[in-house]
């Protein structure tokens, strides 16, 4: 990093190198991001910009706009991401290439999935689907990950079927196109358990997981990033199926693994916290739960602020550890505070406000 840091000063006003800087600050930003620099990161790529907009390339101009928007959902500010993309949607040119403009509708629809709105998030994928199948019949590795997208929104507004159909179409793509052993395929393939999951068919949600596991583990290594996404989803389902130690053992290993790869620190390992939190609660190890909690809500907290729905997951959980440790008056006033943070960050009606409602009134009545 030293070295690249080096060079980019003594390339400065050499116009000659402009695309060789622009090249090297992209790689520097995807360093940063693995690092968990997002600031950082998010200013490289600021870099790039001022110098392919300088050089009139509308399309790398695009492009480089688009990651910048990504980066800002990555940072917590889907709202801010969805108003660039939205704006980079309604310029776009007609006579610009038509994948380019799926790839827009799909970076918008994760924006929208983390806005904690699905219905939009939808309505973006399958604009981008409907895109695919004019760029090249949908049978390409893009209109794969569109399908992969729908069924993210199908799951997130509680319609299992509808996600199931949609990941298995995205697994069909890819099998025809000879994308079989990808790693894109195989995150298709754990959709697909999370929908088997979601539908409470938990021993073919099982089956399906696992060999989308070993297959990850047998052909990318059993440290590799995607493998402990994996793992996050099995333990969560291990959880469905009261396995709490079977839960916790491969949350351990997939936070192990995210370490390695990141670093602590990293906003990715909020999820690993949570998930491990869980079985840790339910086997009564209350002490560790509130722990790996608190170190998640940290990092939450740093980068997205207090009021940020990913750190009120945090606290929903420290709320039932509270409950189940025994310290209810502590426990009630935390789910209260984390409904209202849910309220205002992801609106009144979303499912996440009814199951902590939901939750509080078992904890009111001493249900839960």
């Amino acid at each position: 990093m030293t070295l690249a840091r080096n060079y980019l000063a003594e390339c400065q006003g050499e116009s000659a190198l402009d695309l060789e800087i622009c090249e090297l600050r992209n790689k520097i930003a995807l360093i940063l991001y693995w690092q968990g620099d997002l600031a950082s990161a998010a200013a490289e790529l600021e870099a790039v910009e001022e110098v392919i907009s300088s050089a009139g390339n509308s399309q790398a101009e695009r492009a480089i706009k688009s990651s910048r928007a990504n980066l800002r959902r990555e940072m917590g500010d889907a709202a801010g991401a969805i108003s660039d993309i939205r704006d980079l949607i309604s310029d776009y040119p007609e006579d610009a290439p038509r994948n380019e403009l799926a790839t827009l509708y799909c970076t918008l629809s994760l924006a929208y999935l983390d806005a904690g709105e699905p219905r939009d998030a939808l309505a973006a994928s399958q604009n981008a689907v409907q895109l695919d199948i004019e760029h090249s019949g949908g049978l390409h590795g893009n209109g794969a990950r569109d399908w992969n997208n729908c069924g993210l929104a199908w799951l997130e507004l509680g319609m299992p079927e509808d996600a199931s159909r949609a990941f298995e179409e995205s697994l069909r793509i890819h099998d025809e196109i000879g994308d079989s052993s990808s790693m894109r395929r195989l995150i298709v393939q754990v959709n697909l358990g999370r929908a088997h999951m979601a539908k409470g068919n938990f021993e073919t949600a099982r089956e399906v997981i696992e060999d989308a596991l070993a297959r990850q583990e047998k052909i990318f290594g059993a440290q590799h990033r995607d493998v402990a996404a994996t793992l996050t989803n099995l333990a969560v389902l291990y959880g469905h199926m009261g396995m709490m130690a079977d839960s916790a053992k491969v949350a351990r290993r997939a936070l192990k693994i995210d370490l390695a790869v990141y670093g602590e620190g990293h906003p990715e390992l909020i999820a690993d916290y949570t998930n491990l939190a869980g079985p840790l609660i339910s086997l009564g190890q209350y002490g560790a739960a509130e722990k790996w909690l608190g170190k998640g809500h940290e990092i939450a907290v740093s980068y997205f602020g207090p009021r940020h729905f990913k750190a009120a997951y945090c606290r929903t959980q420290l709320s039932i550890c509270l409950y189940r440790k025994g310290d209810i008056a502590k426990a009630i006033p935390e789910m209260q505070s984390v409904i209202r943070i849910f309220e205002e960050s992801l609106g009144p009606t979303h499912p996440q406000v009814k199951n902590c409602r939901a939750v509080l009134e078992l904890m009111s009545s001493r249900r839960l």
